[in-house]
């Protein structure tokens, strides 16, 4: 039941070894979402939602690299999902915004672009919310995908509905 309160600690390890816990209070808030980077397009001070590169969205066929994976229904699966970074710096070159060169001198990305944070906690697998996880790939690189198989228009409507928690962060 939403409305109840839910305390729970389950320790497991991700796909490449690294220990996590996630703690809930309560279904609908995390508590310490992972701190996230991601290089986005924006509109009203806000990232842009879709499904093209640099928005905030996955990418799906027809587009090629796709960041989903789907069963034959549709649904997207646990195990893929909207690429994101532990820091902006770790992003790729052509990912950060060319004026940010002082900062990072391999900076060659598109200057209409800006680079968003969502979160405070370590760069872990977690909960960001009761729809979506953080799988980390690499030291390097996560992936924000579904906590469970989920229609493609789900998924995609979750990964918006973060919008108003994204924070512009070039510091």
């Amino acid at each position: 039941m939403l409305g109840r309160a839910l305390a729970s600690s389950k320790p497991s390890v991700s796909r490449d070894g690294v220990a996590k816990v996630t703690t809930l209070q309560n279904p609908r808030k995390i508590e310490t979402m992972p701190r996230i980077y991601r290089a986005m397009y924006h509109d009203q001070a806000k990232p842009v939602p879709g499904a093209k590169p640099n928005q905030l969205g996955a990418r799906v066929p027809p587009a090629s690299p796709t960041d989903v994976t789907q069963d034959a229904g549709g649904h997207v699966l646990p195990g893929s999902g909207m690429s994101v970074a532990p820091a902006w710096r770790k992003l790729p070159a052509f990912l950060i915004p060319e004026r940010l060169k002082d900062k990072a001198p391999k900076a060659r990305g598109d200057d209409r672009l800006r680079i968003w944070r969502h979160g405070e906690g370590a760069f872990v697998d977690g909960a960001i919310n009761a729809q979506l996880t953080l799988s980390r790939t690499t030291s390097k690189h996560g992936e924000v995908e579904p906590a469970q198989r989920i229609p493609l228009g789900e998924y995609q409507a979750a990964l918006a509905a973060t919008r108003d928690d994204w924070e512009w962060d070039e510091a």
